[in-house]
């Protein structure tokens, strides 16, 4: 009979829901300790387990779920940053294009700031002192514009490496002891 044919139909799509058992809310437990050891990963410099962990994260969320999990956006943070401990430039300028839109079409601002930061480092690293500048003027317009103190001493580390690459001496001490005064606080 046709109803049963539905039902059956809906029965199936239930259970094909139901039992997969690798799509877990980003909030969970298991999420929230890869994540944890994810960011101490790329913290301590090891590109390599990072990346682990982030192959392990997106298997955990499965594509669909991950699309969904605010949390994806520092997932994916660590992973450019994981990319850039290992000199794949190109590749962690690639994920923090698409992560910088992502994060302001979210209002995510911090994570947009600190994104911006990070694309200023990556340029720093290959000497372009231009683009390094404009990002640093990019993550320095969020901050104040969406009162980020948290992210500012991030911000004046990076403007500080930048006057001591490109710039002035004096600047980068100058930064230097404000990155120190707000990274206290």
């Amino acid at each position: 009979p046709p109803n049963f044919r539905l039902r059956s139909w809906w029965t199936l799509v239930f259970l094909f829901i139901w039992l997969q058992p690798d799509a877990q809310p980003c909030t969970s437990p298991d999420v929230q300790d890869l994540y944890t050891q994810l960011y101490k990963s790329v913290d301590a410099n090891n590109a390599v387990g990072a990346l682990m962990i982030y192959d392990s994260l997106q298997t955990r969320l499965g594509d669909e779920s991950l699309e969904d999990c605010r949390l994806k956006l520092w997932i994916l943070y660590e992973r450019g940053e994981a990319l850039e401990l290992l000199s794949q430039f190109k590749d962690a300028l690639d994920i923090y294009y698409d992560l910088v839109q992502d994060a302001e079409r979210l209002k995510e601002w911090e994570v947009a700031a600190e994104t911006y930061i990070s694309i200023a480092r990556t340029f720093e690293m290959i000497r372009r002192p231009e683009n390094c500048l404009r990002y640093l003027k990019e993550a320095i317009a969020l901050i104040e514009e969406h009162e980020l103190p948290a992210v500012y001493s991030r911000y004046a580390v990076r403007y500080s490496s930048y006057h001591r690459q490109f710039d002035n001496l004096d600047s980068a001490l100058i930064y230097s002891r404000i990155a120190y005064a707000y990274g206290k606080k």
